[in-house]
């Protein structure tokens, strides 16, 4: 799993990440939007993480102001925000308001509206989210069934290890594939072997999240199928139809699902249920040994899945089962936690510098 992230945690600049009120965590993400007036307009970004946030503001034509670009930084323990500073550094300084505040209400999932006041000429505005974190109300329903060999995304390293362990695979500790970040963050493939040998082999391969949460992203197996099981195409075919429901189209094993677990049946289905609103998509790769898979995810999917069958030719047997499942819920959740926090020491160190320039003008 290799992916640019970073990790959470209440650790710097302890008294801007610890006293945040509940209200104001329903505010944290990146938002965006504006308002138009006939040729003029004001486009605003938000980015608020753990207490600490930076509003930009581009004017085109705003009266009375006119043209501009504002930066301001600014604690919110609460979603009323008057702790705001202008960064003097940043933009057309002198065409900005000096003093601002602003009041934040979550108004969807992915909307947020931005009330000014203090007699700025900015106005009312609705947010929409491009990153936000994921909270428990967010989270798809969970799908029966949708495991491999009892592994279910979500799951805990502990219980991974234990339910390998009670059916027979071992741990191949030497083709862990580890990733690291600069903040100190650590994500990790794990392999666990079964029955390997020339005629059959079975590899389950997890791919984690960080090190703080370490559960399960994504779980996959490639199982080379014994002749001696005599396992045919259409028994194998018929277990994943019992056990996952029906595949996306006709030709294929691939199995999709909407964020309710309905088993989606048609691409133009998927295509209605999992298409993209104001939320970015992730990209990720997932590693079996010897593959690479590359894929995306959003927030407004259910859970990715691929399988494959392979043939002996002319015989109708089975020969191989190759199959993943990817939880969008838990990539994206690892996605936020491990970027958030390097982007959340660049806010705190900039707040700290902007609030920090009281001194006094020098004799010149």
């Amino acid at each position: 799993m290799q992916t640019t992230m970073r990790t959470t945690v209440c650790a710097f600049a302890a008294y801007l990440i610890c006293g945040v009120s509940a209200h104001a965590q329903n505010a944290g993400g990146v938002w965006f939007g504006g308002y138009k007036q006939g040729r003029d307009s004001i486009n605003l970004q938000l980015t608020n993480i753990e207490g600490v946030g930076r509003l930009e503001v581009d004017l085109k034509g705003w009266e009375p102001i006119g043209y501009g670009r504002c930066q301001y930084v600014y604690q919110y323990p609460n979603p009323a925000v008057d702790d705001v500073h202008l960064n003097g550094s940043y933009g057309t300084p002198d065409k900005c308001p000096s003093a601002l505040s602003f009041q934040m209400e979550r108004a969807g999932p992915d909307s947020m509206k931005v009330t000014f006041t203090g007699g700025t000429p900015l106005a009312e505005a609705e947010l929409v989210a491009g990153l936000r974190p994921l909270r428990d109300e967010d989270r798809r329903v969970t799908i029966d069934n949708l495991d491999i060999l009892g592994i279910k995304t979500g799951m805990s390293r502990a219980d991974v290890e234990a339910v390998l362990k009670d059916a027979g695979y071992e741990h191949d500790e030497e083709s862990t594939r580890v990733a690291t970040g600069s903040e100190g963050w650590t994500l990790e493939t794990h392999y666990f072997d079964k029955g390997a040998g020339d005629d059959e082999s079975d590899t389950i391969s997890i791919a984690y999240s960080e090190t703080e949460t370490a559960k399960v992203m994504i779980v996959g197996r490639d199982w080379k199928i014994p002749e001696s099981a005599k396992l045919s195409e259409l028994t194998l075919k018929q277990a994943l139809l019992d056990k996952y429901g029906s595949p996306l189209t006709s030709n294929s094993e691939e199995r999709a699902y909407d964020r309710q677990g309905n088993n989606l049946t048609d691409s133009r289905e998927r295509r209605r249920a999992c298409k993209s609103r104001s939320l970015q998509e992730i990209q990720f790769e997932w590693l079996q040994k010897g593959q690479t898979y590359r894929s995306t995810i959003n927030l407004y999917c259910g859970p990715l899945t691929n399988m494959r069958i392979g043939t002996k030719p002319n015989t109708g047997l089975a020969s191989n089962l190759l199959q993943w499942i990817a939880d969008p819920d838990e990539i994206w959740d690892n996605f936020w936690r491990t970027w958030s926090i390097g982007e959340h020491q660049t806010l705190a160190a900039l707040y700290q510098s902007v609030a920090g320039a009281v001194g006094e003008a020098p004799k010149l």
